[in-house]
């Protein structure tokens, strides 16, 4: 992730996968890997002297290649980590003739985050302040494979990739608050009943992604191969700030 290659910005690498051209695909800090490697069987890098099928790039080529999908019988994995799950299944639609696969990831950081940031906002509430954070990421990837006879193959491919970051602070004043006597005899604030009045809130979001379809079609002369191919990729980046 975030690669630079020989002085190049990282707008300058072309990553494709199987052939589908995607944008900026790290994701947040590089904590992550771009693509579900359970949905990978091949990564191809050249950092100079790209072969002319790539046309040109100023700094690198990483080509991903996908599995092909499992045309006599059906198998998967499921994995749950820290901080992230992914699952990803393969198998026959019609046996030996038509086949799919279907990887899905989706981190959970913000779900885990959630009970350190509860004991943050405890601990800063006394300063009438309030942090609002959460980041989350998930992408899909499906794959359908058909062979027409020994020398037609096609094959179409699906990808979604999204991250979603948000990041802010609310700050207010308490007022109208109650006291009880604590074991020592010194006033305590009783937080049960303490009434806040909001200030301020200012949050930023941020997301980016890609989403993109590419069909494929293979034709096996008696010397050689020609392959056809079309495809639609789409990136885009947001961001939006609030303030209230």
């Amino acid at each position: 992730t975030g690669l630079f290659v020989r002085g190049g910005d990282n707008d300058q690498n072309l990553f494709l996968y199987q052939g589908l051209p995607l944008y900026h695909v790290s994701h947040l800090g590089g904590i992550f890997s771009s693509f579900n490697v359970a949905t990978i069987s091949r990564v191809d890098f050249y950092k100079a002297g790209f072969p002319s099928k790539y046309g040109g790039r100023i700094s690198s080529i990483t080509d991903v290649m996908m599995k092909q999908p499992d045309f006599e019988e059906f198998h998967g994995r499921f994995n749950i980590g820290l901080l992230c799950a992914n699952a990803y299944v393969t198998g026959p639609i019609v046996k030996n003739k038509t086949a799919f696969s279907v990887g899905l990831r989706r981190s959970w950081l913000d779900i885990v985050s959630i009970p350190t940031l509860a004991i943050v906002n405890a601990i800063e509430k006394k300063k009438g302040k309030k942090h609002i954070a959460g980041y989350n990421f998930t992408d899909f990837n499906a794959r359908l494979d058909h062979i027409f006879n020994n020398s037609m193959s096609a094959y179409v491919v699906g990808y979604y990739g999204h991250d979603n970051l948000k990041i802010g602070l609310r700050e207010f004043e308490g007022e109208n608050n109650s006291y009880l006597v604590g074991p020592d005899g010194k006033p305590e604030l009783d937080d049960s009943k303490a009434e806040t009045r909001f200030f301020d809130e200012n949050t930023n979001r941020l997301s980016w992604g890609n989403w993109g379809v590419l069909g494929s079609f293979t034709y096996r002369p008696y010397i050689g191969s020609l392959n056809f191919s079309a495809y639609y990729t789409s990136y885009t980046s947001k961001y939006r700030q609030e303030r209230e």
